[in-house]
């Protein structure tokens, strides 16, 4: 599962490369850029590495010795990598847990929606969900929300393919923070996609 990002100022947000999840994507009516929108940077983690200024399940990896479940690969849509993102067996939780993503970032614009470019070959049961959240203030009280998207899809593509969702908004305020989540693997006890 690859994922690649790229958040650039136009009318929509794009991402692109979803591979197991791999995208990049630019974002509507932006007026700052993401920080790391491409993946192209990789900061380290004790023995792993997370994509710069994102966080990851790979945290919880290290704290149970086992493998990281999101790493850099050179299948990039564009660019020299991607983030791919691979659920994993952990240890301390005898289960295999969903690879996870996270990015947090300033906006202050209305995106209309996102657009990327994914690949995603699922193990059984599993699905790939992109959710980007628009917030104007804390991030930690739903009051705070004006509007979100997601986009689920549980089928498989080998190649990289063009997914897209658009935000629905809640209010009429100008959000000052996107918070954009990754996860593949959805079901407990689920083979490892790729």
């Amino acid at each position: 599962h690859y994922m690649k990002q790229l958040f650039t100022p136009i009318k929509r947000i794009r991402l692109a490369a979803i591979t197991g999840i791999a995208a990049f994507a630019s974002l509507s009516q932006a007026q700052a850029q993401i920080v790391n929108g491409g993946f192209e940077q990789w900061t380290p983690l004790l023995t792993m590495q997370d994509p710069t200024g994102w966080n990851s399940s790979n945290l919880f990896a290290l704290f149970s010795g086992d493998s990281a479940s999101v790493t850099r690969s050179r299948d990039a849509h564009w660019g020299q990598y991607a983030a791919k993102l691979t659920p994993r067996y952990s240890s301390l939780a005898s289960d295999t847990l969903p690879a996870l993503l996270i990015g947090q970032f300033p906006i202050a614009s209305r995106p209309a929606g996102l657009r990327f470019m994914y690949k995603f070959k699922p193990g059984t049961g599993d699905s790939a969900i992109v959710s980007a959240e628009l917030y104007k203030g804390s991030t930690d009280s739903s009051e705070n929300l004006v509007g979100e998207l997601t986009w689920t899809y549980g089928g498989t593509n080998t190649t990289y393919a063009l997914g897209q969702a658009d935000f629905e908004y809640y209010a009429s305020r100008t959000p000052d923070t996107l918070v954009v989540t990754i996860v593949v693997g959805q079901e407990a006890g689920s083979r490892e996609s790729s």
